[in-house]
């Protein structure tokens, strides 16, 4: 089930609640009587296009889809907003989009693949299988790139 299905069946969100819990006659207005409020502040106008960005990214990953060029999306669904929040997109160059990784590793094949290679190839392995890095994304790191204390608590 996708986003846009998720939001037409009945839930609890979290807006929702902090309205409740905020001001009940708001609450009543706004999620029962489904009245509008005549002014929307610019802040709101910036949240719901946030939403929608957001919700389509979600879409595109949920569908297997590529999130390479999700600043386009962004602005073109901006375009599409009543009123318009993008009024011209800018144009942007799309990078080139590496290939699909496929030829993934259970955990007892990778203890098998890393027990037969020489020493000094264990340790790229290892990272390569530990962090998802393809071996060209490894040996062009840089060691200014590298924080070793950064997940350590």
């Amino acid at each position: 089930m996708g986003l846009r299905e998720l939001r037409n069946t009945p839930h609890l969100s979290a807006s929702s609640v902090g309205d409740y819990l905020d001001c009940g006659l708001l609450y009543k207005f706004g999620r029962i009587d489904k009245l509008q409020s005549e002014f929307k502040p610019d802040a709101m106008e910036f949240g719901s296009a946030i939403h929608m960005v957001l919700a389509e990214i979600y879409e595109q990953k949920m569908s297997g889809g590529s999130l390479l060029h999700a600043d386009s999306q962004m602005f073109s669904i901006g375009t599409q907003c009543t009123p318009p929040k993008v009024h011209t997109p800018p144009f942007i160059a799309k990078l080139k989009e590496a290939a699909p990784r496929k030829g993934f590793f259970e955990w007892g094949d990778f203890i098998a693949l890393r027990d037969n290679l020489p020493d000094y190839l264990k340790g790229l392995c290892a990272f390569g299988y530990r962090t998802g890095r393809r071996v060209s994304e490894i040996t062009n790191l840089k060691w200014s790139e590298v924080d070793l204390n950064q997940n350590k608590e």
